[in-house]
């Protein structure tokens, strides 16, 4: 799977769970994977343009919502110490998707 297909598919599961779950105050993260933005500024950039309202990277502590885009296991991803993940320690699973075609899942933590 090319990039820009992972990229669109990883951001319009974002796109389509907030916008089904009526969440407020989500942010995005890319972590424990090979991508050189772990604070996802291309997914951001492109799932704000979606009326999201989407928080930005600096607001991680006052997010609800948190979505992961990675290539690692859950438990990876839980156990990572980034801030955005230290923001979401005590928060719940709420969904995993699958990016087809790839070893990238989408994970959904929240409050």
């Amino acid at each position: 799977m090319c990039i820009r297909d992972r990229f669109t598919q990883a951001s319009n599961t974002i796109i389509e769970t907030v916008k089904t779950h009526r969440l407020n105050n989500s942010n995005v993260a890319v972590l424990a994977s090979k991508d050189p933005s772990p604070l996802a500024d291309t997914y951001r950039d492109y799932i704000r343009m979606n009326s999201t309202g989407l928080r930005a990277s600096s607001e991680y502590d006052v997010s609800e919502n948190l979505f992961v885009i990675s290539t690692s296991n859950i438990d990876t991803i839980l156990n990572d110490e980034s801030f955005a993940m230290i923001a979401f320690k005590e928060s719940q699973l709420k969904g995993e998707f699958d990016i087809k075609n790839s070893s990238w899942k989408v994970y959904w933590f929240g409050y």
